[in-house]
């Protein structure tokens, strides 16, 4: 039984490793996403159009070039190359930059709603709040109006924005997260106070020594009536 145990997962080994191992047909299939992403990114922010284009056709020439290379080993790695030149850093980020942002509207949406414990985190709060409006706002008019017409400038100015995106989620964040360590501070001082005004009005019996509550009429541990 351990033995076919054994066998079945290296077997399973083998097969998972082989499904991510790196061929022609699965760079190609790369290739074709990226072509796609591209002219998708092209028509959605026109202002980065002529950036896209280089990147294209620059990954053209090395796909290309690799498509005529005898070794399969060599010719898989030149297609990887020709992939990586069809995503620069801005490239990579216009994707994700839809996604940044609307993670930090919800997460702004959740301060607002949060509110401090005192005037101060209060402050704090909408502080961080209207910085990543900035930010946001800042973010949209670039995809929506920002120019580049090389591959350099829309790194440049998409990881700028990519980056104050980050920033100003970590700081809203870092607020939140001290707001609700003093929120439990304050609800683990009050549990404290009532847990101790409890014990003080708690009732010995008379009989076998147990605490009770103040207001029991039976002992909880002997039953016997609690003399008050």
């Amino acid at each position: 039984m351990k033995i076919t145990t054994l066998l079945t997962g290296i077997i399973a080994f083998f097969l998972v490793a082989s499904c991510g191992k790196a061929t022609p047909e699965t760079e190609t299939k790369r290739w074709e996403a990226s072509q796609e992403t591209i002219n998708t990114l092209s028509a959605k922010y026109p202002g980065f159009k002529p950036a896209l284009k280089e990147a294209l056709e620059a990954a053209k020439l090395k796909w290309e070039a690799a498509t005529q290379i005898s070794s399969e080993e060599k010719q898989i790695e030149a297609m990887r190359i020709a992939n990586k030149t069809a995503r620069p850093l801005f490239v990579v980020e216009l994707n994700k930059m839809p996604e940044k942002m609307e993670a930090l509207k919800d997460l702004v949406t959740e301060a607002t709603q949060a509110g401090g414990v005192d005037q101060a985190d209060s402050q704090a709060l909408a502080t961080a709040c209207r910085e990543a409006d900035f930010s946001l706002g800042k973010a949209e008019k670039i995809l929506k109006n920002g120019t580049a017409a090389t591959v350099e400038a829309a790194n440049a100015i998409v990881s700028g924005a990519s980056k104050e995106l980050e920033s100003a989620t970590k700081r809203v964040k870092k607020v939140m997260a001290t707001v609700k360590e003093k929120q439990s501070e304050a609800e683990a001082t009050a549990d404290s106070i009532l847990t101790q005004e409890t014990t003080e009005k708690a009732i010995k019996c008379a009989y076998c020594g147990s605490m009770n509550a103040h207001d029991a009429l039976k002992c909880s541990s002997c039953g016997a009536p609690v003399e008050k």
